[in-house]
């Protein structure tokens, strides 16, 4: 768990165990601030869902172990790099192309994401195929490269369609787990209040 969101599980928790003990056996200020901050998390965690919608690969982790592989791509098209914007100029400094792509890595079956990037460096809209560099422990972290292998270029170029779908991989949510981790410490606080007295 990263360090942010290991902080919001922290004060999720510290709210459900506010709000448990004040409806449980403590007083009636400990309920209702243990109850708005509840609400409070709650929207917040559901406007952060909202605003960052996934389905698009998320960046390499430094240090992380990638590799490459060709990709087949589906369609492309101009998007906002705000996803809750539209991208109204194809020419514009804020938008990016979004790369529907099927990954055809050499050691796991292949796979469907979508790739934001503000240029088409490999004139992928034209030819149709890409490299590109993924995470091989988290296939959802995948970036096109500006300087790909010479050999997988040559070996994207000669690949076909996809015989069959690839099942598209999209990274996991953030909100199940801050409300796990806060459920887990409001449970060590209200153990702790109770043994404590």
């Amino acid at each position: 768990m990263n360090p942010r969101a290991a902080v919001a599980a922290l004060i999720t928790g510290c709210a459900l165990a506010a709000l448990v003990h004040g409806a449980w056996d403590g007083p009636r200020w400990l309920l209702l601030v243990g109850l708005n901050l509840t609400v409070l998390i709650l929207v917040v965690l559901d406007l952060t869902e909202r605003v960052d919608p996934g389905g698009a690969a998320l960046p390499l982790r430094p240090g992380g172990q990638n590799s490459y592989a060709p990709a087949v791509v589906h369609g492309t098209r101009a998007v906002h790099r705000d996803p809750r914007l539209t991208a109204r100029d194809a020419r514009s400094p804020d938008r990016a192309f979004e790369f529907d792509l099927t990954v055809l890595p050499d050691a796991r079956p292949p796979y469907r994401i979508k790739v934001l990037h503000p240029l088409d460096l490999q004139n992928a809209r034209e030819r149709g195929v890409m490299v590109v560099e993924y995470d091989t422990r988290q296939p959802w972290r995948v970036a096109v490269p500006p300087r790909p292998p010479s050999g997988l270029v040559a070996r994207a170029v000669s690949l076909g369609p996809p015989e069959a779908e690839a099942e598209r991989v999209v990274a996991p949510r953030r909100a199940p787990r801050v409300l796990v981790g806060g459920a887990v410490v409001a449970a060590v606080l209200l153990a702790l209040v109770r043994f404590l007295g």
